[in-house]
């Protein structure tokens, strides 16, 4: 099981637009955490509340000038 929160934070490398969004295993887009422009060496940071969440897997992916990184987190519903 998984806490009820969703701690996500992360430093800007590079100038420009950066984006956080979470997808369910359809590739619909569930929610945007974050969309908008960064400068180098901004620190973001959000708690996101994942109760109203169907159970199942959904993927956080970032999108930044540096590239994008996917990371996986399952979803339990008590």
């Amino acid at each position: 099981p998984v806490s009820d929160q969703l701690n996500v934070q992360f430093n800007s490398l590079k100038d420009g637009w950066h984006q956080i969004i979470l997808y369910d295993l359809t590739g619909q887009k569930v929610y945007s955490l974050y969309e908008g422009e960064l400068s180098a060496g901004d620190l973001w940071k959000e708690i996101f509340q994942m109760r109203e969440l169907e159970s199942g897997m959904y993927s956080l992916v970032f999108s930044s000038p540096g590239g994008v990184q996917i990371a996986k987190k399952i979803i339990i519903q008590h």
